[in-house]
């Protein structure tokens, strides 16, 4: 049977694509209102053109923060993986939609990361390491070569992959090793700075 992601995965990157927004244009926004307020006293403008331009201010932080909201909820929607008898079938994708098929015999470590929103929400990521597998430059992926977020569950489906294990290699069910990463509060910066690579990569695609 086919699962999504928990629907805690969207609250928890809303939350982070909110603060990323706010951390990446507040430092220019303020200025550029105060320089815009001092230049419409000096030469007296019309307080509506002023408003006009704080409107166009806001509206561009605003419009990158409803299109990646956009973009994650179809991602939300798209995301399902399945647990078959060979290997992890995983449905991915927004405007590209992937098929990646793991075979068990590949995996090699199975790990659980829990990033500080995530603990908060209850939900972890799944990254699944394989053997032979190349890390695609650009790749969110790092050494995994598929990654299930937003998961209530992490342990129970690990230990429903254990047993396939066991049946691909006599004896591997017991030998693979489950990292759990737990980061401190300290970790926000990381997540943060994936948050703006994922910002600059919409804003790219949408040029």
């Amino acid at each position: 049977m086919e699962q999504g992601l928990d629907n805690n995965y969207l609250t928890v990157e809303k939350l982070k694509n909110k603060i990323v927004v706010i951390a990446f244009f507040i430092p220019w926004m303020l200025p550029l209102t105060i320089i815009f307020g001092i230049t419409a006293i000096k030469y007296s403008t019309p307080f509506s053109v002023f408003l006009v331009l704080l409107v166009l201010l806001l509206a561009i932080p605003s419009s990158i923060y409803l299109l990646i909201n956009a973009w994650l909820n179809r991602y939300y929607q798209n995301f399902r993986f399945l647990l078959q008898e060979q290997g992890i079938l995983i449905h991915e994708g927004v405007i590209t939609k992937t098929e990646r098929h793991i075979p068990y015999g590949r995996i090699q470590n199975l790990n659980i990361h829990r990033g500080y929103f995530q603990r908060k929400h209850g939900i972890a990521t799944l990254k699944i390491e394989t053997a032979g597998f190349t890390m695609r430059a650009g790749s969110s992926y790092g050494s995994a070569e598929g990654i299930i977020p937003g998961i209530r569950n992490p342990e129970e489906i690990v230990e429903l992959i254990r047993p396939k294990l066991g049946y691909r290699k006599e004896g591997l069910a017991e030998e693979i090793p489950v990292k759990e990463k737990i980061p401190t509060e300290l970790n926000l910066l990381g997540e943060i700075n994936e948050n703006l690579k994922a910002i600059r990569n919409v804003i790219e695609k949408k040029d």
